[in-house]
């Protein structure tokens, strides 16, 4: 941006407060506009009784009536398990070298670890959850412990997920 341009904003933003500033002093000496507001009106309580002697009433369940249970209506017996993980394996550290390979059966997250919430987050700077599952509860103690380490490769075998822990 040139100073020819730079000028002009600096100007226009300087008349612009200006502007605004005077309208503010005038309406404040002036008392330009200032009307009563219309009271609100009063608004006839409800009348409970009425309701139950009326039966086009919009409460919604009919008095008298037990509402439908809802959960009860829509469950089924049949419990379904969720999938177990292709391995038992905890998560455990990996190097550079294999969080770098272009292997396509781990997916590559990356963590980083804010010290003074004490969480990790990811690229959009949304917090993960239940990080003990996904990274090991030893391998985040080793990672916060160790002041001269900014990295630290993770492998979820159950995931299929690589993590870069950076701080």
């Amino acid at each position: 941006m040139n100073k020819t341009v730079k000028m002009v904003l600096i100007f226009s933003g300087a008349l612009t407060a200006i502007a605004a500033a005077s309208l503010y002093i005038y309406h404040r000496h002036h008392k330009v506009d200032e009307v009563e507001p219309e009271p609100i009106p009063e608004r006839p309580a409800l009348n409970w009784e009425d309701l139950a002697d009326d039966p086009d009433h919009s409460v919604g369940i009919p008095l008298g009536e037990k509402p439908k249970d809802i959960i009860a209506e829509n469950y089924s017996e049949e419990i379904v398990e969720e999938p177990k993980p292709k391995y038992d394996i905890p998560p455990y550290q990996i190097g550079q070298e294999a969080f770098l390979s272009n292997d396509p059966s781990y997916e590559k997250v990356v963590l980083w670890w804010d010290s003074e919430l004490d969480v990790f987050s990811n690229e959009l700077d949304i917090i993960e959850y239940d990080v003990k599952t996904k990274l090991g509860e030893m391998n985040i103690k080793r990672f916060k412990a160790d002041d001269q380490m900014s990295f630290m490769y993770i492998r979820n075998e159950n995931l299929e997920k690589d993590y870069e822990l950076v701080k």
